[in-house]
């Protein structure tokens, strides 16, 4: 058989000893059920970056974060250029010649570096991109204080006509970590009035600012697909900050998603309970406490999740993200408890204006 034709024999016998290959380009990968994590952080932490290792499909991989896979070839070729880029022509002829050494077709020495060589040039480039990530994450905070510092007080504006018409009974906002901006950035052609709240990490110090954009009717602005426009900006929620909307002057705090919901879950509490909205689901699960808190209360949003396909209904996502938090709160030995919610659509919001319109005053 021709050098030229020996591809299915390269690919088939790169196949059957899949695990070597890994071993000599990519030590520490790590083996979890059938598949080969190339880029685990740890053991709970495996990353999307697998290899097949059993069935029909042994061999094939495909890296998510960057939108490619393929072979045991190309898998090669992709770890001998430091898993930098899609593997170019070039790079595949070299895995092909890297191939037929490492399987004793072609006489010569495995590259016992080109793992090593390949490794520091990934490690390079990762730590170029952790410095300009580290530059962007300063330049937004700047951004969000500059932002937070040319807000206005809330009261009397349109922020103040956005919460009224939304909280039930309500007699103002109570916290400081809340204005209004009344033409804030949202594209390059258009700029819109917007509440602007501040996210405290879990030092204490500011990390951004979460956006609640709004019509100049005071309404929420929506996205062409209906939906109310909030974004932060920002590390708000990968730093486990959150919006104070009160001191935690016992240790205790009440944990939401979004501010709105978080006068609804303070109204429900009898206003006894400091309420730390944050902001999402995705900022719930990564909420990180600050020294003192001692008890931390859930008030997950009733959102119900339909599966189309199966016909049923998932795990509501605010409940899965409360309960996340709560057993890593749990971890830390905080103590945790959950306000009842009602599981049928609603948030903590929804909750109150509905005892409100039952009970009016008496419930105020």
């Amino acid at each position: 058989m021709s050098r030229s034709d020996d591809t299915e024999v390269i690919v088939a016998r790169l196949t059957d000893q899949l695990e070597q290959l890994l071993d000599q380009y990519n030590p520490g990968w790590v083996s979890h059920k059938g598949a080969a994590y190339l880029s685990p952080k740890s053991q709970k932490s495996l990353g999307s970056f697998k290899v097949n290792l059993t069935g029909g499909r042994r061999g094939q991989w495909y890296r998510f974060s960057q939108g490619f896979g393929g072979g045991p070839i190309k898998l090669l070729a992709y770890l001998l250029n430091g898993c930098s880029s899609e593997p170019s022509k070039s790079d595949l002829a070299a895995a092909f010649k890297e191939a037929r050494v490492f399987l004793g077709l072609d006489q010569g020495e495995v590259d016992q570096d080109a793992a090593k060589r390949a490794q520091e040039r990934r490690k390079k480039a990762e730590q170029d991109h952790q410095r300009k990530e580290a530059k962007a994450r300063v330049y937004r905070e700047e951004l969000a204080m500059d932002l937070w510092q040319a807000c206005r007080v809330p009261e009397e504006t349109i922020a103040e006509v956005n919460f009224r018409n939304r909280v039930k009974g309500w007699d103002g906002f109570h916290t400081d970590q809340i204005r209004f901006h009344p033409e804030a950035f949202y594209s390059k052609s258009l700029k819109l009035p917007c509440v602007v709240c501040l996210v405290t990490g879990p030092d204490g110090n500011p990390v951004g600012v979460w956006r609640i954009y709004l019509n100049k009717d005071g309404s929420n602005y929506r996205d062409e697909t209906g939906k109310k426009v909030k974004k932060g900006l920002g590390p708000c929620m990968e730093t486990g900050g959150a919006i104070r909307l009160q001191p935690a002057t016992t240790g205790t705090i009440g944990a939401c998603e979004g501010v709105e919901s978080g006068y609804g879950a303070w109204n429900l509490a009898a206003r006894e309970i400091p309420i730390w909205p944050m902001m999402a689901t995705s900022g719930m699960v990564s909420f990180q406490p600050p020294f003192g808190i001692s008890r931390v209360i859930g008030f997950p949003d009733g959102d119900r999740d339909f599966d189309a396909n199966k016909q049923t209904f998932r795990e509501p996502p605010g409940l899965k993200a409360w309960r996340s938090l709560e057993e890593r709160m749990r971890s830390e030995m905080i103590a945790t408890a959950t306000f009842p919610t009602r599981f049928d659509g609603t948030d903590p919001l929804e909750v109150w204006n509905d005892f409100y319109d039952r009970f009016g005053e008496v419930a105020a």
